[in-house]
């Protein structure tokens, strides 16, 4: 019979702390200061693609930094605010109503001779259509 001897070997390690903040949901940043000194800190932040920029990454970071974190990694998740709000383009049923619902969305104004054409597309057979583009005609 064989006898084996074994021998626990503590390896150093950092310890990680992770954070996450959804402020599409109205989440505001506020790191704890506890288990901060002597981590690796991680930030997830998912916020509106328009308002990312308004996140002071390295204000966040050197604050983190003087409470003794080791280090600082901010990740930002962009979501775009259109696909949010998109849900009328897909439930409107005619061109004409998808483009007003866009130019909504960007904050535009359609002009009229838009929703005239979109309406003639519409309406426009698939034959008429292609001849219409080969021969150059305006539609």
């Amino acid at each position: 019979m064989y006898q084996v001897n074994s021998t626990f070997i503590q390896t150093p390690h950092r310890k990680m702390n992770r954070l996450a903040f959804d402020m599409t949901a109205g989440e505001k940043i506020v790191v704890p200061f506890e288990g901060i000194a002597g981590a690796v800190v991680r930030i997830d932040v998912s916020c509106f693609q328009d308002e990312a920029g308004a996140i002071d990454k390295s204000g966040i970071t050197e604050n983190i930094k003087r409470w003794g974190a080791l280090d600082v990694d901010i990740r930002i998740n962009r979501i775009p605010r259109e696909n949010i709000r998109a849900d009328d383009v897909l439930k409107a049923e005619k061109l004409s109503d998808k483009i007003i619902a866009m130019a909504a969305l960007r904050e535009e104004t359609v002009p009229e001779s838009i929703l005239v054409k979109a309406d003639a597309l519409e309406l426009m057979s698939t034959d008429n259509l292609i001849a219409t583009v080969t021969k150059g005609e305006a539609l």
